[in-house]
């Protein structure tokens, strides 16, 4: 391996690492929060909080590529220099 795999490698653990430290330190007791608003939003939760089969999982971790084209669709489309090149491909300029 040459450097930029593990700098690539120690980015992503940190990343990781980072996320799931904040995640469990950042909640709030929910009987410090406003009686109006909801107390499930300061509460920890699961990343995963349905129940889903084995198919389930494995679809969408075989559509994980389909996100970043949800992602990027809407700046696409209204980005004014892309928006012929939207038309000759058949989508909506919106």
């Amino acid at each position: 391996m040459n450097r930029k795999w593990i700098a690539a490698a120690v980015a992503a653990a940190v990343t990781l690492t980072m996320f799931v430290t904040l995640r469990r330190a950042a909640v709030a007791d929910p009987a410090s929060i406003d009686p109006r608003y909801d107390a499930f939003v300061a509460t920890n939760y699961d990343l995963d909080n349905t129940e889903s089969t084995m198919a389930d999982q494995f679809s969408r971790i075989a559509d994980f590529s389909l996100w970043p084209g949800g992602l990027f669709w809407r700046p696409a489309v209204t980005y004014h220099p892309t928006r012929n090149i939207i038309r000759v491909i058949g989508g909506s300029s919106g």
